[in-house]
């Protein structure tokens, strides 16, 4: 989120407008939406009476909507980064039945690590651990969080979208001082 607020910022600066990144045409928006009302139900509402196995299915199938909303929307800047991402939160979740997370760098970010025992979406990082290269391990003590790879490339990609769809097409630039009528010199 803060590199997406970080990316508007400075689209803003270098003449971006908000109304060119609220008329973003996506494919398909409902997939977003159906998904995050799936994981917010998974965390919230579901929990004590779900099963983790079942809480697991609908946690990674509101994931896989995610991502496959991404997919339909490849063509618009930072999509194909952020499904990698997600891709890689989906695979290490699925293959240890939670999002891994590094004791060592819960700490040094400040988030305690009591939020990861016992819930679907979280656990305490191991010997077992799968893929643990995956899994949260990445302190931003400023922000009290930790991140995995797939956290970092999916915000990297939302910040890419969010800067290319508030700038617009650039298209080709002018020598600083030519008039419009002059074309540009290229290279």
């Amino acid at each position: 989120m803060i590199f997406s607020v970080i990316a508007l910022v400075a689209a803003l600066g270098r003449g971006g407008s908000l109304d060119r990144l609220a008329g973003t045409s996506f494919r398909y928006p409902w997939l977003v939406f159906i998904g995050l009302a799936l994981q917010l139900a998974v965390q919230t509402v579901a929990r004590p009476f779900l099963d983790p196995g079942p809480a697991l299915l609908l946690l990674l199938g509101s994931m896989a909507l995610v991502a496959i909303f991404l997919l339909f929307n490849l063509r618009l800047a930072g999509t194909g980064l952020a499904a990698a991402g997600l891709a890689l939160n989906v695979v290490v979740i699925a293959a240890n039945g939670a999002m891994p997370v590094h004791a060592p760098s819960a700490d040094e970010a400040g988030v305690p690590i009591s939020f990861a025992e016992g819930g679907v979406k979280h656990e305490v990082m191991d010997g077992s651990t799968r893929l643990p290269w995956l899994g949260d391990a990445i302190p931003l003590a400023p922000l009290e969080t930790v991140l995995s790879l797939g956290d970092v490339l999916l915000a990297l990609g939302l910040a890419l979208f969010v800067y290319r769809a508030t700038r617009g097409p650039t298209g080709k630039r002018s020598v600083r001082g030519a008039s419009d009528s002059t074309p540009a010199i290229e290279p």
